[in-house]
């Protein structure tokens, strides 16, 4: 009798998917902060919502501009999460707030593909678990990218446009200052310390290292004191109701950043246009007193690097101490500091500055006689900062550009065997012309990484001073700080460190202890 066997399937038990979201905003006012906080809510009610789902977390960044993905640090954990295994599909608002700069944007797009991680955003309905080709996403990218350097452009004119007219623009005001309905008033509580701190430096005549030993000491303000927090206080002009409009300015290279304006830009000061905590009288008194220990510390520490060429440059090869100027008999020389005080601790005979200034003067000419050496050595450098990254993206980029090469012959032959339009012709190459533009421009920007580096930039400036400085006869000491970093003296020989880093040995003359 033949046995009846019944097949039981086994149950299907679907795993669900671990979903996150990812939320930003790029300033803190309140209607973004509020898009914010609305953001956070509707995402976590909305994946919650979602059959076979469940939540990882809301990530978010608040007030962080979508350019620049190192500050983004609720971008970097959930990045960080996906490696990790954590999150198998992300959904935000749109391309561009998930980024603005396209090649970090796109860089990650690829890592999270790799991982088997998707993505879905909601305004362009583009879900990257879906057959989507990198082009259509680029597109959008670029356009993110693009709309971001526009408000920057928007954003720096308006700014400088209104430092011109005197208008205030700093979004964070000084300590004893708070800001009502746009109107900025005294605080008048932080005000008193802020008389205090002008009474004691001015008045009472009293050092910044002092005075920050005691506000710390004595918890003045019942908040933490620096040094440094308090000089630049006893130098804001705001104090004394005035203020000077762009100290500071954004950068007009993309990814932008904020810099001091040392001179880039003009700058603007406005009198009686802030309200005032201290007399005028007493901000100038605060501030001559601190140009003036500026200047005496500049003259105690730096008054040699003003009347000797060689000061600080010259270091003993033997045992690394710094050289120091002697004069005997009207010649000057330079001698180790340890050879100085203990012949026996350093052999390294003292050299005079005759010496040193023929040798510097052979360097110029050999370097000088020797440009295209340091061009290679430039070009050495490129390849030595190109890493596989680097390499990678940019062969990227040529096979990109390879490709739209090839579709363009390809439109071209189609166009004229009758298979395609005129207009479908035209309308296709502008399409492969924006993309030329996008992938010429991405590949611009890998290059710059490496050649705005500070070894290639020095070796760079190093070339053109060599190249556009005159003959010399004599010691120039201008050429020499431009040209060299360190000079190093051993027994026997003299070795140049120059900016690029290069040394160049050059062999000393022996000493008969008599340079007369």
């Amino acid at each position: 009798m033949d046995k009846k066997v019944s097949i039981i399937e086994p149950l299907s038990r679907e795993e669900k998917i671990k979903t996150a979201a990812y939320a930003r905003v790029s300033s803190k006012s309140d209607d973004q902060i509020h898009s914010f906080n609305s953001q956070v809510a509707y995402y976590s009610q909305y994946i919650n919502q979602l059959q076979n789902t469940i939540i990882v977390d809301v990530y978010t960044d608040e007030g962080i501009t979508g350019t620049v993905i190192e500050k983004r640090n609720g971008f970097k954990k959930m990045i960080q999460d996906c490696r990790d295994g954590l999150i198998d599909r992300i959904i935000t608002k749109s391309i561009a707030r998930f980024g603005r700069n396209f090649t970090e944007t796109l860089k990650t797009l690829r890592e999270l593909k790799c991982l088997g991680v998707s993505i879905y955003f909601e305004e362009e309905h583009i879900d990257t678990a879906d057959s989507v080709s990198e082009t259509s996403i680029s597109t959008y990218m670029m356009s993110a990218e693009l709309e971001s350097r526009t408000i920057s452009y928007n954003q720096r004119w308006g700014f400088r446009t209104r430092a011109e007219k005197g208008i205030y623009n700093q979004p964070h005001l000084p300590y004893g200052y708070y800001r009502i309905d746009g109107k900025i008033l005294i605080n008048e509580s932080e005000a008193v310390i802020v008389r205090l701190l002008f009474d004691m430096y001015v008045n009472q005549d009293m050092s910044t290292v002092a005075i920050t030993n005691y506000f710390s000491q004595n918890k003045i303000g019942g908040r933490t004191w620096s040094r440094s927090g308090i000089v630049l206080m006893l130098i804001n002009e705001r104090y004394c109701g005035d203020k000077l409009l762009q100290k500071k300015f954004t950068t007009d290279e993309f990814p932008f950043h904020l810099v001091m304006n040392k001179g880039e830009l003009p700058q603007y000061y406005v009198y009686d246009s802030f309200p005032k905590i201290i007399e005028r009288s007493l901000y100038e008194a605060s501030y001559a007193k601190w140009e003036r220990n500026r200047e005496n510390l500049s003259d105690n520490q730096l008054s040699a690097n003003k009347r000797y060429p060689y000061t600080s440059k010259i270091e003993c090869a033997e045992c690394h101490e710094k050289f120091k100027r002697r004069t005997y008999r009207g010649v000057e020389f330079w001698c180790c500091k340890k050879h100085l005080v203990d012949h026996d601790s350093c052999m390294n005979k003292q050299i005079s500055k005759e010496e040193l200034d023929e040798a510097f003067l052979k360097l110029y000419y050999k370097l000088k006689n020797s440009i295209d050496i340091l061009e290679s050595y430039g070009r050495n450098i490129v390849k030595l900062l190109m890493d596989d990254e680097k390499e990678k993206e940019l062969m990227m980029l040529d096979k990109e550009l390879h490709n739209l090469k090839a579709e363009k012959l390809r439109l071209l032959k189609e166009n004229l065997e009758g298979k395609i339009s005129d207009i479908e012709k035209i309308s296709n190459l502008n399409e492969i012309q924006m993309y030329k533009s996008l992938y010429e421009l991405e590949k611009k920007k890998v290059l710059n990484q490496v050649y705005e580096s500070a070894e290639y930039r020095n070796n760079q400036r190093l070339v053109d001073v060599l190249r556009h400085s005159a003959s010399i006869d004599t010691f120039d000491e201008v050429i020499f700080h431009e040209i060299v970093q360190k000079v190093m003296i051993g027994q026997n020989h003299i070795y140049f460190q120059l900016h690029n880093d290069l040394m160049i040995k050059s062999e000393r003359k022996k000493y008969d202890g008599n340079y007369s």
